[in-house]
């Protein structure tokens, strides 16, 4: 007879449990959601500049020989910009070589 009273009272403890944890659940508020249009305008002084912008040079100065692009052309991958007048760097480079050689003999 303890026994039935004691698995009765522990089977109604477990249910009120139960029952206990469901009632904590947070409300969950449900809204209908419409297809629309949503428009909101900005109005704040300022420059805009375009965010690929970037800053060129070459591995060694000199003056720019041909410049094939013009200002607000796009640019691919991989397509020559410009290119820079080699001659008095040649000039330069014969120069070096006769040099040395003339130190080695």
């Amino acid at each position: 007879m303890k026994k039935k009273i004691i698995i009765i009272a522990l089977i109604l403890l477990v249910i009120f449990l139960l029952v206990r944890n469901n009632d904590d659940k947070p409300e969950q508020n449900i809204y209908t959601v419409e297809l629309g249009t949503i428009t909101q305008e900005i109005f704040e002084p300022g420059t805009i500049k375009k965010g690929d912008e970037i800053n060129l040079s070459f591995a060694n100065s000199g003056r720019i020989k041909k410049i094939y692009f013009k200002e607000g052309d796009i640019v691919k991958k991989n397509e020559t910009v410009a290119i820079l007048d080699t001659d008095v760097l040649n000039i330069n480079l014969e120069k070096a070589k006769l040099n040395l050689s003339s130190k080695r003999n």
